[in-house]
């Protein structure tokens, strides 16, 4: 049933929004790999004032397909 998908669905996002929270990366082989990555704080140019600013250190999530995924997309090797 639907309901029943939805849990285990809402389950898996939990599971993998709390690891990369924790810094860890969730792979899931063949298909998916999530790293989370920080941006150390830089200086960069704003055009519209003329001015070099400071841009905020922040965080983000690197996804990378898996070669089975790849090389389906590409046609390379299988069919789907």
């Amino acid at each position: 049933p639907q309901h029943d998908c939805t849990r285990v669905l809402d389950a898996f996002q939990d599971v993998v929004i709390n690891a990369l929270a924790n810094g860890e990366k969730v792979m899931i082989r063949g298909f998916l790999t999530f790293t989370p990555r920080t941006y150390a704080e830089r200086n960069r140019f704003n055009p519209d004032k003329g001015v070099t600013e400071k841009a905020q250190a922040f965080k983000t999530v690197v996804c990378k397909i898996g070669k089975p995924v790849k090389e389906i997309i590409n046609n390379t090797q299988r069919e789907i």
